[in-house]
């Protein structure tokens, strides 16, 4: 795949403009990690240490003795599959509705506060406990997320379930960055439509995961370059949302996520984390200013030697450009014609012609006058039909 991939990004123009290349490289990245299971166990003991306050959520303990890259031990997880609540005789007093609740929200919690989560997320990885209790198993795909996007994501996705096209578009670009020829209007009316048809589609039972897809290629085609760690998260949320509903139809996505927003909120504007906010900036500023007589010095370097370059980048300038191109035209017909009638001129009133020369001179003459008159007609009648569709234009 990573071999084709490359080959296409050499030959394809649409899979050069899909980073086709970087998508291949992060699935065998993923296929690598899932293959080697001493990092599956490290995984495991990273999310188990983190739910340790949360007696609700299980995760297999790792026995590293008899733990290997090809060998994983760890605890068993007795209990319901989700994928057979429907059918198993144990899953007759499940709550399901509790299940979907701790576990969306131990997602949010993995996704918004860890940055580190887990990416694979179907039925078959989740067991329902005694005692109301959820167990995750398969940390063989893991995924992280940025600090510097967790913030982003979260509010793109409070806007999505808000049906707030504008904001869903502002986290979108503060997340992958704005190219100059991107048509903000048309993104906003684009992000609009898919959102509406997301609220006609929740009552047939379309979720969250064919919104998240549509979002990602609606990206692609306005050509933004969408990170690999946001494509997995966006599919991520997608497949965890159809997962909730299948163990529970009532689910609904924004009853878990406007607690969690209002547990969130508290710390994204506490102390501490303005603190470090506000740490983190400053040494973005101190290093801009530390570099600055630096690259100052250079520029007007590249000035004084006369390397600077401006470069424009107009719009609309297609009639300007054809408007242009037509007046040159006109201009070089002015000129070879003006000359034909001044030279054809002196030359009928020399007196050293043959009678066939002048003749001839003469036809050459009656032809540039009779262009020219020809060319005036024309032109006036061109103006004329022109004024006459702007006076019905204006009617």
């Amino acid at each position: 795949m990573h071999d084709l991939a490359g080959r296409l990004v050499k030959h394809v123009q649409w899979a050069k403009e899909n980073d086709v290349a970087t998508i291949a490289e992060e699935f065998a990245s993923v296929l690598r990690s899932e293959l080697d299971y001493t990092q599956e166990g490290h995984s495991l003991d990273r999310f188990r240490s983190a739910f340790a306050d949360e007696p609700s959520l299980v995760f297999p303990q790792v026995y590293w003795d008899q733990t290997t890259s090809c060998v994983l031990t760890m605890d068993l997880i007795e209990g319901v599959p989700a994928t057979e609540l429907e059918k198993n005789e144990k899953a007759a007093g499940v709550d399901r509705a509790h299940l979907v609740q701790i576990g969306a929200g131990a997602y949010f919690r993995m996704i918004f506060q860890l940055g580190f989560y887990h990416a694979d997320p179907h039925a078959g990885n989740l067991f329902a406990l005694p005692g109301g209790r959820l167990g995750f198993v398969d940390f063989g795909r893991v995924a992280t997320v940025p600090e510097r996007n967790r913030e982003t994501t979260f509010d793109m996705f409070l806007a999505i379930l808000d049906d707030d096209p504008a904001a869903v578009t502002e986290a979108a670009l503060a997340m992958m960055g704005m190219p100059p020829h991107i048509d903000l209007g048309a993104l906003d009316i684009d992000i609009s439509a898919m959102l509406g048809r997301y609220r006609r589609q929740q009552s047939s039972g379309e979720g969250l995961d064919k919104l998240m897809q549509s979002l990602l290629k609606l990206m692609r085609d306005y050509q933004l370059k969408v990170p690999p760690e946001l494509t997995v998260l966006l599919t991520t949320i997608g497949v965890l949302d159809g997962v909730a509903t299948q163990i529970d139809p009532a689910f609904r996505m924004i009853d878990v996520v406007k607690p969690f927003a209002r547990k969130l909120m508290p710390e994204r504007y506490g102390p501490e984390h303005i603190l470090k906010a506000s740490l983190r900036s400053a040494r973005a500023y101190g290093r801009f200013f530390d570099q600055l007589p630096v690259h100052a010095t250079r520029a007007l370097r590249r000035v004084s030697e006369g390397e600077f370059k401006v470069a424009v980048r107009p719009d609309n300038y297609e009639a300007l450009v054809d408007r242009l191109t037509s007046g040159v035209y006109l201009l070089a017909y002015a000129l070879i014609v003006g000359a034909l009638i001044v030279g054809f001129s002196f030359l009928v009133g020399r007196q050293d012609l043959t009678q066939l020369e002048r003749i001839g001179y003469r036809v050459v003459l009656f032809a540039a006058i009779a262009s020219v008159i020809w060319f005036v007609i024309r032109w006036l009648r061109i103006e004329w039909h022109k004024r006459r569709a702007d006076r019905l234009g204006r009617r």
